[in-house]
């Protein structure tokens, strides 16, 4: 055998491996993982109806002011079932959303009072994943639900009440997962929460970042 016969089977067997090593680096493996991620999202401005609403109900005059934005951190636990399947299982809480008022009833009587709302439970989906071989793999659709706890309370003179309202709701979003490097990833995603705490008519559209740990 020649030298250069020598050369060009080693040549062969190299490039053998390599294509094996890239294969096996770019086949699936189903394997659990952790992440966190933190959301924002707008909040419809309703200071001026319930400004209204004060005044209706105690006459005179009110100021009011509220909190446009909301964020939530997330807690999030998955499985990678197949190349195009993923389950996912979180647990979520909101910062608290604030309104502050004032005013003068007709009686002459002043009061001042603020509320608090806060949200937090867990949400569950299905991430649905294109074909490894599409090279879109890192892109997801989620579908899933939602069990939700919101809390409110307000403090008015000094008077103080609270109010837990619970249910289920709906949730679908997009979101895309980037390498990072071996095993972690970062996350960019959109997601809409479809009546949240089992209240019709009430939703929240949801931009969030995160980083996520592959095991």
């Amino acid at each position: 055998m020649s030298k250069n016969q020598n050369q060009l089977i080693l040549a062969l067997i190299a490039a053998a491996i390599s294509s094996s090593a890239f294969a096996d680096e770019g086949a699936f493996v189903a394997r659990p993982y952790l992440g966190v991620d933190l959301g924002y999202t707008k909040v419809k401005d309703e200071a001026q109806s319930i400004a209204n609403s004060l005044v209706s109900a105690v006459g005179g005059a009110a100021t009011v002011t509220q909190d446009t934005s909301a964020y939530a951190g997330r807690i999030f636990a998955g499985y990678k079932v197949t190349e195009n399947f993923d389950l996912e299982i979180a647990y979520l809480k909101t910062n608290n959303i604030g309104v502050s008022f004032s005013g003068v009833a007709s009686s002459g009587t002043a009061y001042v009072g603020s509320s608090n709302i806060t949200i937090g439970g867990f949400d569950y989906s299905a991430l649905i994943r294109p074909s490894i071989s599409s090279g879109y793999n890192n892109l997801y659709f989620r579908f899933g639900g939602t069990n939700l706890e919101t809390k409110t309370s307000a403090t008015v003179n000094g008077y103080s009440v609270s109010q837990n309202t619970n249910g289920t709701g709906l949730q679908y979003g997009i979101g895309y997962d980037a390498d990072i490097s071996t095993g972690l990833k970062s996350r960019i995603a959109f997601t809409h929460y479809d009546k949240i705490s089992g209240v019709s008519g009430n939703y929240a559209n949801v931009f969030s970042v995160g980083i996520i740990k592959d095991f």
